[in-house]
């Protein structure tokens, strides 16, 4: 298997050196605060818009924060969870089976996954082929907060940020000297066979922090030849000063999943547990492997804020699934390279304030495929390269309580096939920008403006599986383009009571998706999404506060025989609502809501089969005395018989979702 990836280019190096005449001999007389000082839980300051702390009312878009208190008290056992139920996300099952699911901000459906850009501390977690962000292996214990930006993040965050942007935050001592070590220690049980083991530690030194986690979980599933085990872990240290913080951090992921496949309507309505017979009979399966390595250092000298960060990731993907109709085992083995240097400087321009932002990022990628049951197709080898620079200016005029936000990109695409001895290349230079004008209406209140370009080029599954034309030649994927246009009103008071509204439409040329009539992909030559996003949180009294979220959206075809179609997998409505009552001291009670409405089933451009809509409800309790904590919380409390995603491929094939599910927990924190 193939793990060596090509150096970074020397640019790269070039502009880390070119940062260093900042230093200069006087840099010990510059100081940095660790940002988490001015965050912690407080939904009111943001990073995702321009990279920095910031407050949430200048930004020019709509942020959904949520935070570690909301997360601890929906029960939400995962980021995955967390981000559905609080944040009113659509989120469908992994098709590979494990507890994963694809997330899906607008409207992409099959998609979703390749429009959305997921950061962690910093750093994106996107893959080069069609693979979701893995986010079950992200501790929940460990997270802070989750940012949600919806609309083009593509300027600061890269391709295939079309959609939006899930900005990850995990959890440090911000900075305090106390040797204290806190964390906490769990073990849940639950029906189908369900049981976790977790365990988080985070320990303040006088100059660093470390922290530490584990999760170790398995389950029967819900369905037949579903089981799956799952054991993930991580170790870290950051460290600071008054002119450095830096930081290292381990983590690692062992997955295995038995797959149970689609099912006919007819069998789905006879016995959604039931497996898929062909699945059965040639024990589809995968395992997952995945370690990661990062790395970041951040100094400020002479006003100039100097940033390095860099990550490795390592997959392993072994599975067996049926292909052309026989079983088929695959080798995937992947390796991943990030890095990306930035330097801010922030100006006093009279009455104005402006800060200015320069980076440049790579992202490499390595894959090669084994199939051995397929002799004649021998090693497949995949390769992506990506180069990019950014540039990001926000100016605040302090008088007027407005922002005026300006951003570019420039970015290059290098990606290669060897397949059966023959190799495929795409190389592509794209561009994407953004301007935005906020306006403070008070210092509770603010509107926003924003228009935008963004790209996604295909990812190499898609560019490796293209569609034929009548001569059974390959069809050229081209880019994927788009302008987006919203305008928006925000809301925070110094309750945390927030709300937001959110106009928006989206113009997209060559959107990339899969066609199974041409059994490959091809580009629409026009789509358009449009609609409206609500959100709210607001306190009634200390011991009683409502989240929710509504979201009315069209997803059309806007060219060709499916003129005016709906496109795939992209429902009409969603909403969520989520009240938490806290009825005497030490006991809370959580129920929440969410809906998704009508929608055509995966590759059904012609709009012949849609799937019925669905509302789901959980509910949970929790007790704690000193420090323990019991919790009991229901999933699909009336035990709904639905499934979010559904195909054509083989006819109308059905992936069930579970049924109503207990799961009971105990955790001791220290």
């Amino acid at each position: 298997m193939r793990k060596a990836v090509a150096p970074m280019k020397m640019g790269f190096i070039a502009f880390a050196c070119a940062c260093l005449p900042f230093v200069g001999s006087a840099y010990a007389q510059s100081s940095i605060a660790p940002w988490r000082d001015a965050q912690g839980d407080n939904p009111e300051v943001v990073i995702t818009g321009n990279r920095q702390v910031q407050q949430n009312l200048k930004v020019t878009g709509l942020v959904t924060v949520i935070t570690r208190q909301q997360i601890e008290e929906s029960g939400a056992a995962t980021v995955n969870e967390s981000i559905m139920k609080l944040g009113g996300v659509i989120g469908t099952p992994s098709l590979f089976g494990g507890n994963e699911y694809t997330l899906d901000l607008g409207g992409y459906g099959d998609t979703a996954a390749s429009n959305t850009v997921v950061i962690l501390d910093g750093i994106p977690l996107r893959e080069a082929d069609q693979s979701e962000t893995r986010l079950s292996a992200i501790p929940v214990g460990h997270v802070e907060r989750i940012e949600i930006y919806r609309g083009s993040g593509n300027v600061l965050y890269g391709e295939g940020a079309t959609a939006g942007v899930i900005n990850i935050i995990t959890r440090a001592t911000a900075g305090r000297t106390s040797k204290d070590a806190t964390g906490s220690a769990s073990v849940s049980v639950g029906n189908w066979g369900t049981r976790e083991l977790k365990a988080d530690l985070l320990k303040g030194l006088e100059t660093a922090e470390i922290s530490a986690s584990i999760v170790d979980g398995k389950s029967d599933g819900y369905r037949d030849h579903s089981r799956y085990g799952s054991t993930s872990g991580q170790l870290g240290i950051k460290g600071f000063s008054d002119t450095w913080r830096w930081g290292l951090n381990l983590a690692a992921e062992d997955v295995n999943a038995l797959t149970p496949g689609a099912l006919t309507l007819e069998e789905f309505r006879a016995n959604p547990r039931q497996a898929q017979a062909s699945s059965l009979a040639n024990d589809t399966r995968m395992r997952l492997k995945t370690d990661r390595y990062v790395a970041f250092a951040e100094t400020v000298i002479d006003g100039v804020t100097l940033r390095a960060d860099y990550a490795q990731k390592n997959r392993n993907y072994d599975a067996v699934s049926v292909l052309y109709g026989a079983r088929t085992p695959m080798l995937f083995d992947t390796q991943s390279n990030y890095l990306g240097v930035s330097a801010r400087k922030t100006f006093q321009l009279g009455l104005a304030e402006s800060s200015f932002l320069l980076g440049l990022e790579a992202n490499d990628w390595d894959q090669s495929r084994i199939y051995p049951t397929q002799p004649n197709w021998g090693t497949v080898l995949l390769d992506s390269r990506a180069r990019g620079l950014y540039v990001k200016s926000d100016t605040d005029h302090k008088s007027s309580g407005i922002r005026l936000s300006l951003g570019w990109r420039e970015e290059n695409f290098k990606r290669n096939q060897l397949f059966t001895g023959t190799k495929t290349s795409l190389d592509e230079t794209l561009h994407a920008w953004d301007l935005g004008l906020s306006k403070s209406l008070s210092t509770e209140q603010a509107i926003y403006f924003r228009h935008a370009k963004s790209y996604r080029v295909a990812n190499l599954d898609e560019f490796t599986t293209p569609a034929l034309d009548v001569n059974y030649n390959p069809i050229n994927l081209v880019p994927q383009t788009d302008h987006t246009s919203e305008a928006g009103w925000k809301y925070s008071d110094a309750s945390s009571n927030s709300a937001g509204v959110r106009f928006y439409k989206t113009s997209l040329k060559n959107e990339i998706v899969y066609d199974p009539q041409q059994y490959g992909n091809i580009n629409l030559e026009s789509t358009r999404r449009q609609g409206i996003d609500l959100f709210g949180t607001y306190a009634f009294t200390k011991k009683l506060s409502l989240t929710g979220s509504i979201g009315w959206r069209e997803s059309t075809i806007e060219y060709g025989a499916n003129h005016g179609n709906f496109v795939p997998m992209s429902a009409k409505q969603v909403a969520s609502l989520r009240a938490d009552w806290t009825p005497v001291s030490g006991h809370k009670i959580g129920l929440g809501w969410m809906y998704v409405g009508r929608q055509f089933i995966s590759g059904d451009f012609s709009n012949a089969n849609s799937m019925p809509g669905y509302a789901l409800f959980d509910l949970r309790y929790g007790y704690r005395v000193s420090a323990w904590e019991l919790s009991a919380v229901v999933r699909n409390l009336m035990d709904k018989k639905y499934y979010s995603y559904a195909t054509t491929t083989g006819g109308y094939s059905v992936y069930p979702d579970p049924g109503r599910s207990l799961l009971l927990t105990a955790r001791y924190r220290f």
